[in-house]
Order: structure tokens, then C-alpha cells, then sequence
């Protein structure tokens, strides 16, 4: 990881992990929020709460956004999560990303 090249991903393999200066390339379907136990879409460039218990693909499917929300829109929840879902057969990772974004 440089200035130049700031992304890094980190890949299982059978020996370990694998480490690049690049960002995976993952097919995202369907993006969606959750904060605390409610789940979140963006409906008309705002937040729309589901009336939903459970996470599904077919949630994402039906409900799910393309791209991911601007931070004005995240920054109305607390501790906001965004859940993506892809259809592919395998992504090669898990990802966990814990970070706050700064604020305009």
C-alpha cells in the first residue's frame, strides 16, 4: 500500500492469505442498509425503513439499491451497515469494513 496506489485486498488461500495493491473485483447485485435491527432501502433519493425481520436474497432482489448511498443519507442512522449481495457462485472473500467517513 502506497499514496499512489492506496487500496490493498487480502485473499485466503490454501497457505495463508495473498496481498495487492488492488481492490477485489466483485459483482455487486443489490445494496442494502441496516442500523441496529432495521433494515433500510433508498427510495426517491432517501432512506426507506423495511418492514422486514429477516435477510434474504430475495429482499435484496426486490429492494435492494444498485449503488451505495451518500454519506448525507447514511449519516441519519446510528452505526449504519452496508449489506451487499451478490449472485455469483463465489466472491473469494469476506470483507469487514469498520471505519467512520468523515463529515462535509
Amino acid at each position: 500500500m502506497n499514496s499512489a496506489n492506496p487500496d490493498v485486498t487480502f485473499k485466503k488461500t490454501n497457505s495463508g492469505f495473498s496481498v495487492s495493491n488492488s481492490l477485489i473485483n466483485l459483482e455487486i447485485s443489490s445494496i442494502l442498509i441496516r442500523s441496529g435491527s432495521s433494515y433500510y432501502t433508498i427510495e426517491n433519493n432517501a432512506l426507506s425503513k423495511l418492514e422486514v425481520t429477516e435477510l434474504t436474497s430475495e429482499l435484496f432482489i426486490k429492494k435492494g439499491v444498485k449503488s451505495v448511498p451518500s454519506l448525507s443519507l447514511l449519516s441519519a442512522l446510528t452505526n449504519p451497515e452496508i449489506l451487499f449481495w451478490t449472485n455469483m457462485y463465489t466472491t473469494g472473500a469476506t470483507l469487514t469494513i469498520k471505519g467512520i467517513p468523515p463529515l462535509p
